[in-house]
């Protein structure tokens, strides 16, 4: 059943799957501005964050 539709929504799907890229870069790119985290160039639909320096536990935190 899916794949009988697939032709019919396929120019959309490419729709979305280039905004998708667009807005993971534009979301890349902004948090690589960050000087809290790096900001790993994406290759997928997320994008990779790493914090520069550790962030506080919980219990560091709590009274």
């Amino acid at each position: 059943m899916v794949l009988k539709l697939l032709p019919r929504c396929q120019r959309n799907f490419a729709a979305s799957c280039e905004r998708v890229r667009c807005d993971r870069d534009k979301l890349a790119a902004l948090l690589a501005e960050l000087p809290e985290v790096t900001a790993y160039p994406p290759d997928a639909n997320y994008v990779m964050v790493q914090p520069r320096r550790a962030a506080p536990t919980g219990t560091a935190i709590s009274p």
